[in-house]
């Protein structure tokens, strides 16, 4: 997961959205256009990934929608079970504790596939011992390799939301989940 700043406001320096005659924000909806998020300020490893599917008796509510996991101990029944079952969602979850980016404002949340952490900044053994990581730590795309690439970071931004301003508080851990159809 990945939390970022959001655009630079045509004509300043700073980010922000749009406002409308009234002052407040006008937050823009997700484009296809997106491929990476704007100013981000760091990324945190996801804590829960599994296969779900709708369940009205289900524990996890997410878009208005209640779900199941489907659970199993070994690879080859999780299989048959997502197959029986015909899942064709993943949870996904990420959480930001109460000590990580306090006080930073952001805008914008996102999922990101095949990120790599880059292992010339931090050793491999700490990479994989850590779940916050700093955008410097982050591979980045070779530009002379692929020129008409708009991405930054060497991996897939699958799916993000623009949201209100929001400035991270010391008080209070934050759940971020999606159900992804695939």
């Amino acid at each position: 997961m990945a939390i970022a700043e959001g655009p630079i406001l045509e004509g300043t320096t700073s980010s922000g959205w749009p406002t409308d005659s009234t002052g407040a924000e006008v937050v823009p909806l997700p484009t296809l256009n997106t491929y990476d998020l704007d100013s981000v300020i760091g990324f945190k490893r996801v804590k829960t990934i599994s296969f779900v599917i709708p369940d009205n008796t289900g524990n996890i509510s997410v878009g208005g929608i209640t779900w199941s996991k489907i659970n199993s101990d070994s690879i080859d029944e999780l299989t048959k079970l997502v197959y029986v079952k015909k899942s064709r969602w993943i949870y996904v979850d990420a959480e930001l504790t109460v000590s990580e980016f306090v006080n930073r404002t952001y805008r914008q949340v996102g999922l990101y596939s095949s990120l790599q952490v880059d292992t010339n900044v931090i050793s491999e053994n700490e990479a994989q011992s850590r779940t916050l990581f700093l955008p410097s730590e982050i591979k980045r795309i070779e530009k002379t390799v692929t020129l008409y690439d708009n991405r930054i970071y060497d991996g897939i931004l699958e799916v993000y939301q623009n949201k209100s301003t929001t400035v991270r508080s010391n008080e209070y851990k934050e759940l971020f989940a999606w159900v992804l159809e695939f």
